[in-house]
């Protein structure tokens, strides 16, 4: 039997909504949107992920994705990030996944159900360290199974954009990964990675290059070091100019997390 080769789907998950687009070439076509009820911070964390993956499902059912090949980027409000500094003892895997699980232990607390991933080692570097809930990774690969998708890659939000960031930005710069109430700002230097923060804060409300500002202060980062912003939830141009940035964007991830994090 001749079998149509399905076109790729990203989902995006966020706090309140999931969204999914289908992706054909450089065309993004936005597929819907569907609430988390009841909202991811009204009641446990556990509680939260059940009512994530149920608004999953419906969103599966509502646009017939059983049997596609899907991509799932998470927010970052459901990531937790942290910078591990070199080491220049030899750890073998686990050893290193008890640094990265201290470090961001460190940062949030207790860290017992969550997956680490740690990028790999080079000489002399920080290294990045992300956090998923456990359950919440289980889970969507248990719906994919259930649902014959084929899940490609579960990716948070900022490694999207890190990985999609301009040639320019390979030396040193800032990041900045903009969601409708979070913003994660980083940076880069000659030795690697410089810094990291996560700022919860709406910033329709014009706080984008205050938080810029003060960030470059605290860091002690060179005003003259170029800011390049993606995300879902992009200041206006305004705003951009006077905190100096330059806007990008992979329309797929943030097209996706647009759709599950807009306001109705």
């Amino acid at each position: 039997m001749l079998r149509l080769r399905s076109r790729p789907v990203w989902i995006g998950l966020c706090t309140r909504q999931v969204g999914a687009v289908r992706v054909h070439g450089a065309a993004v076509t936005a597929l819907g949107c569907a609430d988390v009820v009841p909202a991811f911070e009204s009641g446990t964390f556990d509680q939260g992920v059940n009512s994530l993956l149920q608004a999953l499902e419906g969103l599966i059912d509502e646009h017939d994705l059983a049997g596609s090949r899907a991509q799932v980027v998470l927010s970052n409000r459901l990531v937790r990030y942290a910078l591990v500094p070199f080491d220049p003892a030899h750890l073998d895997r686990h050893e290193e996944q008890a640094l990265a699980l201290a470090r961001l232990s460190a940062c949030y607390g207790p860290m017992t159900d969550w997956s680490i991933r740690l990028e790999p080692a080079r000489y002399g570097r920080t290294r990045l360290a992300c956090a998923i809930p456990t359950a919440l990774e289980q889970g969507l690969r248990a719906l994919c199974t259930a649902h014959q998708i084929r899940l490609r890659r579960v990716s948070p939000h900022f490694v999207c954009c890190w990985n999609a960031r301009p040639a320019a930005f390979r030396r040193a710069g800032m990041l900045a990964v903009a969601e409708c109430d979070t913003l994660l700002l980083a940076s880069t230097d000659s030795a690697g990675w410089h810094s990291m923060r996560v700022h919860y804060a709406n910033l329709r409300d014009g706080q984008f290059d205050d938080l810029v500002y003060r960030e470059r202060l605290m860091q002690r980062i060179d005003p003259a070091i170029p800011l390049w912003l993606d995300g879902s939830a992009l200041p206006e141009r305004t705003t951009l100019a006077a905190a100096g940035a330059t806007a990008v964007r992979d329309a797929r991830p943030a097209i996706a997390l647009a759709m599950a994090g807009r306001v109705r």
